[in-house]
């Protein structure tokens, strides 16, 4: 039997272990499973939130397998445990996953399955994936611009066309009846989500990542992009909203390329030369974000101890000898008395998700204004974003702490950045409906000084640590 391991990317459409798995399994069955990892939701930054979108896609995700005339089974336990007892069972012969740039504890998780596989005789196949190289001597081999031209000109094979190719394919995705792999034995034994999930957080699954895609690659809607990025107002309805699905692999980052190519070449022919110029900006505004993302992904497999060890060893411990008695709670709560904060943590306490300069603001507030542990406060923003990518994440709190070697100290000001990005106070409004009343607090530090000493603290240890 060969195994198709889902992790992080619940998808079938662009997905090259199934597709390998399909054509070299010979006579062999193929079995698509997803195991939900004791573990990995002990983690401080896993969250119900986390979880919810998982089990929905875990959902559409069974829809297409069975489509094809196959099924999806989910197992709960730690991955070697389980790898193990279906060896037992039913001879495993190969287990096809993609590479995945995770924490600490997945590299453990994914070094263990190896060598059980090495000690049974499994062939453990991992394909790398959004053009990022796994291991810290893979640095070299990085290259976006390959990945980008290649997804750019690559047609894409969705399952039912593949099973379509073969039709003896069909019969090696039924499980026979009364066999230990049987899925629906083990659907319904899903763990309980380990926290309550954000009430309006988007839905898991591809058949609402492909409508995302195909909502937001539009023309009108690539003009409007850059200009929505940073507006709180703007963000909602001018991103792409495409994280989660990217963060999860529903949907792959060969797809999106894909359909960003085919709208900006399908746009020029009726465009006049500024207007083309603009669309061409628009997109490679776009492309270059999924260009830094995978970036930031294999930095992380050159340095994955950021996850847990300030990248400059002079800011272990600065802020944790120092923190304030409910500073943590009222930013959680957005009851800080700083609007443009609240309104922020608010929002992804509602939906799970916040703007980019909304991420950095809030962010920078706890690091600096608030000066509250980083482990602290990563951990908290990783369970509240649904879209939490490792990579991208605690490399982004390092650098609003000063810890990071990747770029100097960023300290977002939030009262300018309220007097910048929701001028007419819309934003606030919203979601902080007492601004300007009675029962709204006063802040509960006074902003410019506290920044200004954080910024000084910050400035000092990297100078007396002879840090640029």
């Amino acid at each position: 039997m060969h195994l198709i391991w889902h992790k992080r990317d619940l998808r079938t459409v662009d997905h090259l272990p199934l597709q390998h798995a399909l054509a070299q399994a010979g006579p062999a069955s193929v079995l698509p499973i997803y195991i939900h990892e004791p573990g990995w939701l002990a983690q401080p930054y896993v969250s119900g939130t986390h979880q919810q979108f998982v089990h929905e896609s875990l959902d559409d995700l069974r829809l297409a397998y069975r489509a094809a005339g196959g099924d999806l089974a989910e197992y709960t336990g730690e991955a070697v445990e389980v790898f193990s007892m279906l060896h037992a069972e039913v001879a495993i012969t190969a287990i096809w996953a993609y590479q995945e740039v995770t924490t600490l504890w997945g590299y453990d998780r994914d070094r263990a399955v190896r060598q059980r596989c090495r000690q049974q005789g499994i062939a453990f196949h991992e394909l790398p994936q959004n053009g990022v190289h796994r291991g810290r001597d893979a640095y070299q081999q990085y290259d976006f611009k390959a990945h980008l031209d290649h997804s750019a000109f690559t047609p894409l094979t969705s399952l039912k066309k593949l099973v379509a190719l073969d039709p003896a394919i069909r019969q090696r995705w039924t499980t026979a009846p009364g066999s230990p792999l049987e899925p629906d034995d083990v659907n319904m034994q899903r763990p309980t989500l380990k926290s309550p999930p954000a009430p309006n957080a988007m839905k898991g699954g591809m058949r609402q990542a492909h409508a995302l895609v195909a909502s937001f690659f539009q023309t009108p809607r690539l003009f409007r992009y850059p200009g929505s990025l940073s507006n709180p107002s703007l963000a909602e309805q001018g991103c792409s909203r495409l994280s989660p699905y990217l963060a999860y692999g529903v949907v792959s980052d060969r797809f999106v390329l894909q359909r960003l190519n085919t709208v900006f070449e399908a746009s020029l022919p009726g465009l006049d030369k500024i207007s083309q110029d603009k669309v061409a900006g628009c997109a490679k505004f776009y492309a270059d974000r999924m260009h830094w993302r995978s970036m930031y992904a294999q930095a992380m497999e050159v340095h994955p101890q950021s996850e847990i060890h300030c990248d400059l060893p002079a800011f272990e411990s600065l802020r944790e000898q120092a923190e304030t008695p409910g500073f943590f709670e009222a930013w959680v709560a957005g009851q800080t008395g700083v609007p443009l904060v609240d309104a922020a943590m608010r929002q992804l306490n509602d939906c799970g998700w916040i703007p980019m300069r909304m991420r950095g603001m809030v962010t920078s507030f706890a690091l600096n204004e608030l000066w509250l542990p980083w482990k602290k406060v990563a951990h908290h923003l990783a369970c509240a974003f649904l879209d939490f990518e490792p990579f991208i994440h605690f490399s982004q709190v390092q650098i609003h702490a000063g810890s990071s070697r990747l770029s100097g100290p960023l300290i977002y000001d939030p009262i300018k950045q309220q007097a910048e990005q929701d001028e007419d106070g819309r934003y606030v409004q919203r979601w902080v409906p007492e601004w300007n009343g009675v029962e709204y607090p006063t802040p509960i530090v006074d902003v410019r000084a506290a920044r200004e000493a954080a910024r000084k603290r910050v400035f000092d240890c990297r100078k007396h640590n002879a840090i640029n």
